[in-house]
């Protein structure tokens, strides 16, 4: 009889034991949607404002307490904005705790990804092998067990690392002058449902394949005319997004594919409709120049991004010379300006923290003191 007694007041801490632990999951799960959420605003941001992005992935893994793979992917978050401000040490220590942080196989693949792109910047050459060999283990598993990731947030971090790591692969070849091997791997992206769903990651592409070097066609002047689509493709779109970043970029690349009057001349005649388009005020080829560069040295201004205007003295080499002009090539910037053998002259470096290489441009045939720009390869 006592017994039975009993058995109300156990179901009644039952009932609220169950309430309490069904309140608890309702809260965890709150907070997971919660830190979810940040880091796609992160991910979303990286290209149109840097403050948001990294304060998104700062908090993000705050709250993902007990999340081993929000963690995770807050950390790569917080490695990209540390990249982009040429912080190499903090990247490369932001990427490494991931692997700490999380076995989740795909956030350990956009952290070797990250440390390809820091042991390019650095010429870390050995590493950046390890790195790559790492990365495509992971693509491999990932791909063998590929049915098993139906979350879409999942496919769209899968198809921006698979993206990521041939463009990063694509850039490294490119320093190298290993011409062949860059092409093959900024091939291995495909203009698909995926890659179009991925504005930011779209961009980058078409800006790779029309700022030079990693467009092939049967003759040059088929390239030149591949180049100018694309970075007419990535002007279009940016602007239409408010990707100020990716417009900047692909007027610079503009202005250095119009500096050859031939390329001028051949557009003109291949491409009339859309020159006259860019070109409303019927400005000559060199003002039309002129005018791609600095706008595109007025939006790094206007972007607010830690743009410096500074006067250094920089290493350089020549890469190529014409009557039209000079051409250079990149040199390798570290944490604080790094250097490659070449000829040391003063230069103006616009500062953008986006990439850790430089290209300048003492190229423009016009009579003005112009000494060079620093933009994003």
């Amino acid at each position: 009889m006592k017994n039975m007694c009993l058995l109300p007041v156990w179901a009644v801490l039952l009932i609220i034991a169950g309430t309490f632990f069904s309140c608890e999951k309702k809260k965890d799960m709150a907070i997971y949607r919660q830190a979810d959420s940040l880091n796609l605003l992160s991910y979303r941001m990286r290209y149109k404002n840097l403050d948001t992005a990294c304060k998104a992935a700062h908090d993000a893994y705050k709250l993902a307490d007990g999340f081993p793979s929000l963690r995770a992917g807050a950390l790569n978050n917080q490695g990209f904005c540390a990249f982009i401000h040429m912080d190499f040490e903090k990247a490369e220590d932001l990427f490494l705790r991931v692997y700490e942080e999380s076995n989740n196989e795909l956030e350990c693949l956009i952290a070797d990804i990250g440390m390809m792109k820091i042991c390019q910047r650095t010429a870390m050459n050995k590493e950046f092998y390890d790195y790559r060999n790492s990365a495509l283990r992971r693509m491999k598993r990932i791909s063998d067990d590929r049915s098993a990731i139906t979350d879409p947030g999942e496919l769209e971090r899968l198809n921006y690392a698979r993206s990521e790591f041939f463009i990063a692969s694509a850039i490294y070849y490119y320093y190298l002058q290993q011409e062949q091997q860059s092409l093959e791997a900024i091939n291995e992206i495909k203009v698909d449902e995926a890659l179009e769903s991925d504005t930011a990651q779209l961009l980058y592409y078409y800006y790779m394949k029309g700022s030079g070097g990693m467009y092939e066609a049967d003759t040059p002047q088929d390239v030149v005319l591949g180049e100018f689509n694309y970075l007419i493709e990535c002007l279009g779109i940016s602007r239409e997004y408010g990707y100020v970043y990716f417009e900047a970029n692909a007027s610079q690349a503009m202005a250095e594919l119009l500096k050859e009057r031939k390329n001028f001349d051949l557009i003109m005649e291949r491409r009339p409709n859309v020159m006259r388009a860019i070109n409303s005020e019927d400005l000559s080829w060199e003002e039309l120049t002129m005018r791609f560069a600095w706008q595109a040295l007025d939006l790094f201004k206007n972007m607010e991004i830690c743009i410096r205007f500074r006067v250094h003295t920089a290493l350089w080499r020549r890469a190529a010379t014409s009557k039209a002009g000079m051409k250079t090539r990149c040199i390798t910037c570290r944490k604080h300006w790094g250097t490659s053998i070449g000829i040391t002259r003063n230069i103006t470096i616009v500062r953008i923290p986006w990439t850790g290489y430089v290209r300048m441009f003492p190229w423009l045939p016009l009579p003005l003191n112009w000494n060079g720009l620093m933009t994003m390869v």
